[in-house]
């Protein structure tokens, strides 16, 4: 993100040799971090350790088993997690001794993001979703939404779907029902339609 503020403000020698400028054609007050899966988790740390830098959050069915332990407290502030009806144990971390951890800058609970996730995950149970379901549900979340793509698989984020053949992919499970264009199709949609309404 940095580099991106120094981007618009300064050209790099190689790239003016070239012709090409960036200067003054970026806007570095809109940060939009966004990722899947892993990423996901990725966006997800990248926003809350640096709210400063950050317009929005989108996160496409993060993997928060995995996510620092720092972050998965600021997704789930315990006071929060204790009016919470659905069981949390705060991932393969745990939640512990919170005197002792280092904390995010920012809460979730203040941000705009955007989390939504697989039918596949969903229905397993996976990554907090029921959690954060809750959460935005209950007016916990300020400003973003929460959702569930019908009938999608993990690995239709992802465009690995589309370069497989469809009766290849569907035999080995990383397609859903739905013909795969038509789903990332809706996660475009859906993506852009809340990076739109998050400008500043």
């Amino acid at each position: 993100t940095l580099a991106l503020h120094q981007l618009n403000d300064n050209n790099i020698v190689e790239l003016e040799s070239k012709g090409v400028s960036f200067v003054g054609k970026l806007k570095p007050t809109e940060q939009h971090f966004m990722g899947h899966s892993f990423g996901g988790a990725t966006a997800l740390t990248a926003g809350l350790r640096r709210p400063d830098l950050t317009t929005s959050i989108i996160a496409h069915e993060p993997a928060l088993d995995w996510a620092p332990d720092d972050v998965r407290r600021a997704l789930f502030p315990k006071n929060i997690v204790n009016q919470c009806p659905i069981e949390n144990d705060g991932g393969t971390g745990g939640w512990g001794d919170e005197k002792n951890h280092k904390r995010s800058k920012a809460k979730l609970t203040d941000m705009a993001a955007l989390i939504f996730f697989s039918e596949e995950w969903y229905e397993k149970k996976w990554a907090f979703s029921r959690q954060l379901e809750w959460m935005f549900d209950n007016g916990k979340v300020k400003q973003g939404e929460f959702g569930v793509i019908a009938e999608m698989r993990h690995n239709e984020f992802s465009d690995m779907c589309m370069l497989t053949p469809l009766w290849l992919a569907r035999q080995v499970g990383v397609t859903g029902k739905r013909n795969p264009i038509e789903t990332s199709n809706e996660v475009h949609e859906k993506t852009w339609n809340f990076i739109s309404r998050s400008k500043n």
